[in-house]
């Protein structure tokens, strides 16, 4: 069985820099919307008595995007510092080598609060560390269940998210904290898009809550590449952190009139199925008031089929 090296973390915080020591992920998040910093991924890392932030150099975004390196892996520290900064305190990860990509959790790791840092450094000052946006493994019960979830702190509970869930027909872009609860009823592919502000990659998902309001989510590039394997058809969500925008119309006919983009705040969080949240919602009309519809409504008709005609060549009035 794999072990972890005893007392890593205080030994590293006491200035040890040669112990290539074998520590555990506790936590992933993001952090910052700039493309051009050198690092995009932040961690906790646990020596199964303690646990601490640390940064990981940009070159290993793609261990965790592929989750060769996720929540419960072991790697070992060939080579880091500590610097100490009067405003923040962080482990700086320069490079390590995977132990183990797969691994229970070892220990009850706790966060070094102010008090204990003064206590081995007279200098030391250390805000207190919050959860930040990933669900902890221990509460999953095993890695195999666990998804690696993308965010930032969040005080508002454990879990990184509000405990208050919002309607999707109350959001609006003028809000920047919220959390809905919905289900997934459409999932597209990853789909690569050149326009001439440039290239990208999206991926989007139409979702739904328990009033039956519907509304389309997306992310872009690596966010797109982070979310898409943690996405399933029918699964239930909590979503956070994300912008919320006016929908176009003509591409977007959910009947919420929005549409949600992902960012790096952003914190998606598998729940427990909730019965309450309908897997679609449909207002059928009859046929014989389906002419009284404005033009390009999104209705929902219900019938039985009783001709099928050959497909055929139409012309319309552009031409096309």
């Amino acid at each position: 069985m794999t072990s972890l090296t005893i007392d890593a973390i205080k030994l590293i915080v006491e200035g040890a820099i040669d112990l290539s020591p074998c520590i555990q992920i506790f936590f992933i998040s993001t952090f910052g919307r700039n493309p051009k910093q050198t690092t995009l991924f932040r961690l906790e890392i646990s020596d199964g008595t303690h646990k601490h932030k640390a940064t990981l150099p940009k070159k290993y975004d793609d261990y965790i995007i592929s989750e060769e390196i996720k929540i419960g892996s072991i790697i070992k520290l060939s080579e880091y510092n500590y610097p100490k900064s009067s405003k923040t305190w962080w482990i700086t990860i320069i490079r390590l080598e995977i132990v183990s990509t797969i691994h229970e959790m070892i220990g009850e790791s706790v966060s070094l609060d102010a008090d204990q840092y003064c206590q081995m450094d007279q200098a030391a000052q250390l805000a207190p560390t919050s959860n930040i946006g990933v669900e902890n493994l221990q509460n999953s019960g095993t890695l195999s269940q666990t998804k690696v979830l993308f965010g930032v702190k969040r005080p508002q509970s454990s879990s990184g998210v509000l405990s208050i869930i919002t309607p999707i027909k109350n959001l609006n872009p003028f809000q920047t904290r919220w959390t809905i609860k919905v289900r997934v009823t459409m999932k597209k592919e990853i789909h690569q898009y050149n326009k001439q502000t440039g290239n990208g990659r999206v991926f989007s998902f139409n979702i739904i809550d328990n009033e039956g309001t519907k509304a389309r989510v997306s992310s872009f590039n690596n966010m797109a590449d982070a979310h898409y394997g943690n996405i399933d058809i029918g699964a239930t969500y909590k979503i956070s952190g994300g912008v919320v925008k006016s929908a176009n119309k003509i591409y977007n006919k959910l009947n919420s009139g929005i549409k949600i983009t992902l960012v790096l705040e952003s914190i998606v969080t598998p729940c427990e199925d909730d019965p309450s949240i309908p897997k679609n919602h449909f207002s059928f009309m009859p046929i014989n008031e389906i002419l009284e519809q404005r033009n390009n409504s999104v209705i929902d008709v219900i019938g039985v089929v009783i001709c099928v005609e050959p497909s055929s060549t139409i012309k319309r009035r552009d031409g096309t």
